[in-house]
């Protein structure tokens, strides 16, 4: 199945050139996170929203479902 993954630029891996992540049906949103390469300890420093919402790590993804991620705090 794939799932569409926003951000973190750069830092993320195993996507293609659109974004799009292939993940085993079943998986977890926790499982996603890991097979793109962020430690469990990057979810506590930025938000990470499935469909635009906040998520426990074990929710089942859908084929289709948008991984996003937000920084907490902003400064300039």
């Amino acid at each position: 199945m794939r799932i569409k993954v926003f951000g973190p630029f750069g830092l993320a891996r195993n996507l293609d050139e659109k974004g799009w992540l292939d993940i085993e049906e079943g998986a977890t949103l926790g499982q996603a996170i890991h097979k793109i390469g962020l430690p469990t300890t990057f979810a506590r420093i930025v938000r990470v929203a499935l469909n635009g919402q906040t998520q426990p790590m074990d929710t089942v993804l859908k084929e289709g479902d948008v991984i996003s991620f937000f920084a907490l705090i902003y400064g300039g």
